[in-house]
């Protein structure tokens, strides 16, 4: 009985002039909310809902979008938009004297507000979720129930199903799923932007529903995005490992500022706790982090874990590419360069962001855990083509820098230029990154300055 009662109401709303009801917002309906622009996204159907007399703002011209609705004011809003009258002399005692208590029992008397959801307690001052708003437009639009396949990530009933089925509530989408936030508050701005769609769902809605497929299919091809770029990215994950040195503080310490002025404390570390070494000096001093805390701790109170195995499974090509253009890096040279620890093998790339392809692999040689490789985003600098070290009584070939004392350069060689150690594919220097005689030439000759190198 209030269902048809309410299809005649509904009706005579029908045949009220168009004008009553403009299709869409146009630059001569006079916007007066100072916080309402035209790029904002609920711009049209609030303008829209207060050219009918639905919404209005606050005395100091604002509309604040962003504040959310009590359930009293979206059925007045939803009533005043549909121009369904409101009616006296209902008594609910539960709303009874509430500034809204006409709307509200105009809304139970007609069905808009079910009365098994009343329940004897509206609670009108309480805010409105997205389910209940739904259920709401539901009722007003008189819409039969679809029992299908939720396509929600986050509920499964009739009243989402049916509000996605019928185009009036699509959801929102993220990391490749559609939610419902059944139990999210409304906002001013949200309210305005449903009831407008139900407005047009009411005027006609197959013409509705085409217009709305629209916006379906873009979400599709948003959510299989979504999908293939977490594909991807789980993919690497696999692939690429970060290669970081994590030391196990054994007795309580100080972290200092430096470790050639060990005397101003800037934290405390506690045994037990496990930090990352970031780099060390000499093997005796090692500059390591753990939450937001940095500094400088002696190498005495750390345990640092042999070095591990290299990864001999190397990527393809395509991988190589596919991933360094999917991580967006730029360089300000037509070069960059990713070491990766994890593997020994220096990869280089020719190219521009968006569009690198790979050059050249060359196997490589990082810092030992007790030594470890600086590891971040760096810019190649300055160069040599010939170093001698008498603290480590080591010496190499055309030296390219790329962090401070990080270098790419030749194997390790004496003072004469005779090999000292040959090593490569495995951990083996004091930090800087060594590669083949031929390689490291390579390197020294064509990766100008102001090439990007990735360490990880």
């Amino acid at each position: 009985m209030r269902k048809e009662r309410l299809k005649a109401v509904m009706a005579m709303a029908l045949i009220i002039p168009a004008l009553c009801m403009p299709a869409k917002v146009t630059a001569d309906i006079n916007n007066s909310f100072s916080d309402i622009h035209s790029n904002n996204w609920f711009y049209s159907p609030v303008l829209r809902l207060n050219s009918l007399k639905a919404i209005s703002g606050f005395p100091d011209n604002t509309f604040r979008p962003y504040n959310y609705t009590t359930k009293a004011e979206f059925v007045k809003i939803l009533l005043d938009a549909f121009k369904i009258p409101v009616e006296n002399g209902h008594d609910y005692s539960n709303i009874k004297d509430h500034w809204a208590d006409n709307y509200v029992s105009t809304a139970i008397a007609n069905g808009i507000i079910p009365e098994s959801t009343y329940n004897g307690s509206f609670m009108p001052d309480k805010l409105i979720t997205r389910i209940e708003m739904a259920s709401m437009i539901l009722s007003m639009l008189n819409v039969q129930y679809v029992n299908d396949k939720s396509p929600f990530d986050d509920i499964s009933n009739e009243v989402s199903t049916t509000a996605f089925h019928e185009y009036l509530i699509m959801g929102s989408i993220k990391d490749g799923k559609r939610y419902f936030k059944p139990y999210s508050n409304v906002t001013r701005a949200e309210a305005s932007a449903a009831i407008v769609r139900a407005i047009d769902y009411m005027e006609n809605s197959n013409g509705y529903k085409k217009n709305s497929h629209k916006e379906l299919v873009q979400q599709e091809k948003l959510i299989a995005k979504q999908k293939e770029e977490i594909r991807t990215q789980e993919l690497y994950n696999t692939l690429v490992k970060p290669s970081a040195v994590i030391a196990q503080v054994t007795e309580n310490a100080k972290l200092f500022s430096s470790y050639y002025a060990p005397y101003n404390v800037v934290g405390t570390v506690n045994k037990g706790t496990k930090v990352e070494i970031i780099y060390g000096m000499y093997t005796q001093w090692f500059y390591v982090s753990y939450g937001n805390v940095k500094g400088w701790v002696s190498g005495k109170v750390l345990s640092i874990p042999p070095d591990p195995p290299t990864n001999t499974n190397k990527m393809t090509k395509e991988q190589l590419e596919g991933f360094v253009n999917y991580k967006g890096f730029a360089s300000n040279a037509p070069y960059f360069v990713w070491v990766d620890i994890d593997r020994q093998l220096t990869h280089v790339f020719s190219g521009s962001k968006g569009n690198w392809k790979l050059n050249k692999t060359i196997q490589c040689a990082t810092g030992k855990n007790e030594s470890p490789t600086i590891r971040g985003i760096f810019t190649v600098s300055r160069r040599g083509d010939w170093f001698y070290n008498p603290r480590y009584r080591s010496g190499a070939k055309y030296w390219v820098e790329f962090s401070g004392d990080y270098l790419f350069h030749s194997i390790s060689l004496d003072s004469y230029g005779n090999i000292k150690d040959p090593t490569l594919g495995k951990r083996a220097s004091s930090g800087c990154i060594r590669l083949s005689i031929e390689d490291s030439k390579w390197i020294y000759t064509y990766i100008p300055a102001g090439t990007t190198v990735w360490v990880y």
